[in-house]
């Protein structure tokens, strides 16, 4: 990963649209705020190693500032400094399109997610059901479109609510088989919820070909999906199989059951796609599944989840663990005590990097009150002891629902954490600001450990 050199790193506090105060809370350090204008959606990183020109970030919502739904940033760090000193720099944007652009977005944006191991394609989907492929070109600082793929039902509301790559699994960078998109949201043209894509770039990366190669119904609207891929050790190069984990509302009961939690195999040589494993988690709908199917680690493969709270046990974020028989079994939940009495979603889940991956979890949620004052921590850290029981690590508060999380690993204890929030409502005298602005992307650092002493473990009464 190349380190951008600042020539010098400027603490401004006077900027409407960045604020760079730090603010330290326990192990999250509040590095930069940004005002996007609108609700944001969803964030992620191109944060790949083997990349050079990474770590990007793209986030998309609600059109903002100039209609800006979209917009990419270069983290750029002096690589003089320590971990944890970066500031996220505009590159390029998208503006909502019209008939006349049809190369740009139609609604808002609820989903973008970066294939980044190969080149930087960038997919984006939303309101109008339409995937778009867009190329970025880091040197000329330029969002190209490649292509479309429409999946919901023209004219009506049919959103493409999720969207997650699957790079390096089935196929390499030089196979003639491309990338695997994973695509979830309301019912499409052909009924299904889900559908995997195939994309694959040309040789000059000019155009990508896009094709439907596997699909799965659901049952009801998907807000979420991710990608397990099942690789045999931690040094396998590709895999025979990969997980697909799909959270929405409870379907329709019938012949696909009722379940808000799916996993699904897709067979990287057939194409096809198959349910294997399902369950009604506690939360209801679930907002957000995470996988850390880590093949070093000794439980292998966990699937975070998180949702509505449920009314009755308060749950509203749990951890299974998808164990060789292919069954969800449940390890441990997370009520809202944790996240306070006016926490009532879970809005995103993530997996905290190496090397505390799959035992700490950063969860965002959704405050309810009418008085921000009241508000508890909805960015949280979790660890989990023995299995069953989650130990609150350290938390801070954007003052309003958190949509989207997303790391970036920047050395063997650090990680840069992306956020996306409605909005944040941060007095001048949190942020230093002459003038209370409203921000939407935040960039923390973070302790990937969370750095907190470990509590004695408790008696974990699921004999897991």
């Amino acid at each position: 990963m190349i380190k951008k050199i600042l020539p010098l790193l400027l603490l401004s506090c006077s900027s409407l649209l960045y604020s760079d105060c730090r603010i330290q809370s326990d192990k999250l350090l509040a590095l930069q705020f940004i005002n996007h204008g609108a609700p944001i959606q969803s964030v992620a990183w191109c944060c790949d190693e083997n990349f050079p020109d990474a770590p990007y970030a793209a986030v998309g919502g609600y059109p903002g500032t100039v209609d800006t739904v979209v917009r990419v940033f270069e983290l750029e760090y002096n690589n003089s400094q320590a971990c944890c000193t970066g500031r996220l720099v505009e590159k390029a944007t998208l503006k909502q399109g019209t008939d006349a652009t049809p190369e740009l977005p139609g609604g808002y944006v609820n989903a973008v997610d970066w294939a980044c191991s190969c080149t930087s394609l960038l997919a984006v989907g939303g309101t109008d059901g339409i995937v778009r492929i867009y190329l970025y070109d880091g040197t000329n600082d330029t969002l190209t479109w490649m292509n479309s793929y429409t999946v919901g039902i023209p004219g009506k509301e049919s959103n493409v609510r999720t969207l997650k790559f699957l790079p390096e699994c089935c196929a390499s960078c030089s196979s003639p088989k491309g990338l695997y998109l994973a695509v979830g949201g309301d019912r499409g043209a052909d009924v299904h919820e889900i559908h995997i894509l195939r994309v694959e770039p040309d040789v000059d990366n000019v155009t990508v070909d896009i094709t439907n190669v596997a699909d799965a119904i659901f049952g009801n609207s998907v807000y979420s999906l991710d990608w397990c891929c099942d690789r045999a050790t931690a040094d396998a190069t590709l895999a025979e199989r990969a997980y697909l984990a799909a959270g929405g509302l409870s379907g329709v009961e019938g012949t696909c059951g009722k379940e808000n939690v799916r996993v699904y195999c897709f067979d990287c040589a057939s194409e096809t796609l198959t349910l294997v494993s399902q369950v009604q988690a506690a939360p209801n709908p679930v907002y957000t599944v995470s996988w850390c199917c880590d093949p070093s680690y000794s439980l292998k493969r966990q699937l975070a989840v998180g949702g509505k709270r449920n009314d009755i046990n308060n749950i509203m974020a749990q951890v299974f663990y998808f164990d060789n028989n292919i069954n969800l079994k449940p390890v441990g939940g997370v009520n809202n005590g944790i996240l306070g009495v006016e926490g009532q979603r879970t809005f995103a889940i993530e997996w905290n990097p190496s090397p505390c991956q799959c035992n700490t979890l950063t969860l965002g949620g959704g405050c309810m009150a009418t008085t921000p004052t009241l508000c508890p921590d909805n960015i949280i850290i979790d660890k989990i002891i023995n299995k069953c029981y989650f130990q609150f690590l350290t938390g801070t508060r954007f003052d309003d629902n958190i949509t989207s999380l997303a790391y970036c690993q920047c050395d063997s204890n650090n990680a840069y954490l992306l956020v996306g929030s409605e909005k944040d409502n941060w007095s001048s005298a949190d942020i230093c600001i002459e003038t209370p602005t409203e921000y939407e992307v935040a960039l923390y650092c973070v302790a990937t450990c969370g750095g907190a002493t470990v509590l004695p473990k408790p008696i974990c009464e699921r004999g897991d």
